[in-house]
């Protein structure tokens, strides 16, 4: 559903709009919105489910369980050291290659000689779902050429290559 913005009240509008009325669905059978628990979407005065729920005093917000999970381990990681410092290498990996065409050919030549997944490699973030595997699933299916890549850098040239 396309949206001109990302106001609540645009949101809400497209809602009873795009989800009920073309859909020729009674707006007062809605019961429940499952949300990511932005503000926009949660806010008690302003937020989407407010607005909604003017209309509709039944209707029950709910924060996806999902996403609640995603935070919670994100914020529990944050506070374990080494793992702060494995995302950190991960990302790291992705910002060498993403800001560098030079970089991104030469990786995707090795994979090829190589015959290895051409994949681009993830930066980690903490709101998003899997990234932390997508991210690691890329060096892991791709580590030969990783290693034939870094082991091939003039290091005197390329310190970010010497500190991976």
């Amino acid at each position: 559903m396309d949206i001109s913005d990302s106001t609540a009240l645009t949101i809400s509008g497209a809602v009873k709009t795009k989800m009920f009325n073309e859909n020729n669905v009674s707006f007062d059978k809605m019961v429940g919105l499952g949300s990511d628990g932005a503000s926009v979407m949660t806010g008690k005065v302003g937020g989407v489910s407010a607005l909604l729920k003017k209309e509709n005093p039944r209707l029950v917000n709910i924060h996806c369980i999902a996403h609640r999970l995603a935070l919670c381990t994100a914020q529990a990681a944050v506070k374990v050291e080494y793992l702060t410092k494995y995302t950190e290498i991960l990302t790291s990996i992705s910002h060498y290659f993403k800001y560098s065409a030079v970089r991104t050919a030469r990786i995707k030549e090795i994979q090829t000689v190589l015959d290895s997944p051409q994949l681009k490699y993830k930066e980690v973030f903490h709101v998003r779902w899997f990234s932390f595997y997508a991210s690691l699933s890329a060096i892991y299916r791709t580590w030969s050429a990783l290693v034939v890549y870094f082991e091939g850098q003039n290091y005197s040239k390329d310190s970010k290559a010497k500190g991976m």
